[in-house]
C-alpha cells in the first residue's frame, strides 16, 4: 500500500510541485487546441505548433543533458519549472503562428529540463524498496489532478464569457482559460525552488561518448521500443479532444468531464500498478498493460457509438499509462547512476521525435482527406506501431522476465 509518509522529504515536496503542475497542465492543454481553432488555425496549422514541442526537445536534448548534470537535479527542475512558465504565459497572449510556435518550442525545452532531472531525482531521493511505489504516487499524482482541472477548463470559457460580456467560444474566452492554466502553474514554483536552493551535490559527469558498447546497446534496447510508442500515440493523441467533439458534436465542458473521468480512473490504475509489477515482473507488466489496450484503442477509433468510445477510451488511457512508471523505474533501476540524467533526455527525444513526426503527418492527412478519413488512418497507424513496439521490447527483455 502507498504511503506518503514514507518518501523522503524532497520526493514530498517534490509531489507537491507535480500536483501543482499538472492542476495547470490539464487546464492549459484542453484549452490549447480549442484556442488555436477560434483563431482559425487548421488542423495542419496546429499539427504543427503541437509538433515544435518535441521538435525543440529532440534539437537540444543533449545540451539539457549536460545542463542538468552542471546543475544537479534540484536547479535543473526549477530552471525547466520556469521556462514552462514563460512558455505557458507566452502561447496565452500569443496568436500569430511564428510567436506561438515559438513559445511551443520553449514549452518543449522546459517539458525537457523538467523530466530530465524528474527520474533521476525520484531514483536517487528514494529507497529501493520504495521506488516503485514512488513512481507510481508521482504518476498517480499527475493523472488524478486531471480531474478537477479538465472539468474546470472544460467550464471556464462559458463562465469566462458570461461573466465579462464575452462572446461564447471567442479567443478572449479561451485566452483568459489559458491565462487561468499560467496562474496556477506559477505556485510550483515555490516547491520547486525550495527543492532547487537546497545543498545538493550534482551527479558524477561521465564525458566519455557514449560508444556502441554494452551501455549503447542496453540504451538502444530501451529507446527503440519507446520511440516506436511515441509515433504512435502522436497520430491521435495531440487531437484527442478534437476528434470527440467533432465526431460525436459535444460540448467543450463535456469534452472537459470526459478527459476529467480519464484521469480518475488512470489514477486508479497507478495506485495498483506496484501490485501488477510484482506480480508479473517489470517486463511482462509493460507488455500485458500495453497489449491489452489495443483492442480498446480500435473501439475508440473506430466505433460509432459515443458512449462504447468513451468507456475505451477511459480504459486505454489507463492501461498504456499504467505502463510508463513501470518503464521509467526499470529504465533507472539498470541505467548506471552517472548515465541517468542522460538516459532521460535520450528517452524524451526518442518519444517527442516519434511524436513530432507522427504528430504533423496526422496534422497534413486530416487536413488533406478531411477528419474522418484521416483520423482512420491514424488509429490504423497506431495500433499497428503499438503492436511493433510490444514486440521489439520482447524480443530485447524477455530474458529479464520474472
Amino acid at each position: 500500500m502507498l504511503r506518503f509518509r514514507e518518501f523522503t522529504p524532497p520526493a514530498r515536496l517534490y509531489l507537491l510541485a507535480v500536483f501543482v503542475s499538472s492542476l495547470a497542465g490539464s487546464i492549459f492543454h484542453l484549452a490549447l487546441n480549442f484556442y488555436l481553432e477560434t483563431l482559425k488555425f487548421d488542423r495542419r496549422d496546429i499539427g504543427i505548433i503541437n509538433a515544435a514541442a518535441p521538435g525543440a526537445l529532440v534539437v537540444a536534448g543533449l545540451l539539457i543533458g549536460r545542463v542538468s548534470d552542471r546543475l544537479g537535479r534540484g536547479r535543473g527542475l526549477l530552471l525547466g519549472a520556469t521556462l514552462g512558465l514563460t512558455a505557458i504565459l507566452g502561447l496565452s497572449l500569443s496568436s500569430t503562428m511564428t510567436w506561438l510556435v515559438a513559445f511551443a518550442a520553449c514549452r518543449g525545452i522546459a517539458e525537457a529540463m523538467v523530466g530530465a532531472n524528474s527520474a533521476p531525482f525520484m531514483a536517487e531521493h528514494s529507497a529501493p524498496e520504495h521506488r516503485v511505489h514512488l513512481f507510481a504516487f508521482q504518476a498517480a499524482v499527475m493523472t488524478a489532478t486531471g480531474l478537477f482541472g479538465n472539468v474546470v477548463g472544460g467550464h471556464l470559457p462559458d463562465w469566462y464569457s458570461a461573466w465579462w460580456g464575452l462572446a461564447p467560444k471567442s479567443p478572449e474566452a479561451f485566452r483568459v482559460t489559458l491565462l487561468t492554466g499560467a496562474g496556477i502553474y506559477s505556485l510550483s514554483l515555490v516547491p520547486f525552488a525550495i527543492i532547487g536552493l537546497r545543498r545538493e551535490t550534482p551527479p558524477s559527469r561521465d564525458t566519455e561518448r557514449l560508444e556502441t558498447g554494452p551501455v549503447g546497446r542496453l540504451f538502444f534496447k530501451l529507446l527503440l521500443p519507446h520511440a516506436i510508442v511515441g509515433l504512435g500515440a502522436g497520430m491521435t493523441m495531440p487531437f484527442l479532444n478534437l476528434y470527440v467533439q467533432g465526431k460525436f458534436h459535444i460540448d467543450v465542458e463535456h469534452v472537459g468531464y470526459l478527459f476529467g473521468f480519464s484521469s480518475v480512473l488512470t489514477a486508479a490504475g497507478m495506485l495498483v500498478q506496484p501490485w501488477v509489477a510484482h506480480r508479473f515482473g517489470k517486463v511482462a507488466a509493460i507488455q500485458l498493460t500495453q497489449a491489452v489496450s489495443i483492442p480498446f484503442l480500435l473501439v475508440l477509433g473506430f466505433c460509432p457509438v459515443f458512449w462504447l468510445v468513451a468507456v475505451a477510451m477511459l480504459i486505454r488511457n489507463m492501461l498504456m499509462n499504467m505502463a510508463s512508471p513501470i518503464y521509467s523505474a526499470f529504465s533507472m533501476e539498470i541505467v548506471p547512476r552517472e548515465r541517468r540524467a542522460t538516459f532521460s533526455v535520450a528517452a524524451m527525444m526518442a518519444w517527442n521525435s516519434g511524436w513530432a513526426i507522427s504528430t504533423a503527418v496526422s496534422g497534413v492527412l486530416q487536413r488533406q482527406l478531411g477528419p474522418e478519413t484521416g483520423f482512420n488512418i491514424a488509429f490504423g497507424a497506431m495500433a499497428g506501431l503499438y503492436v511493433t513496439s510490444i514486440v521489439v521490447f520482447h524480443f530485447f527483455f524477455q530474458r529479464k522476465r520474472r
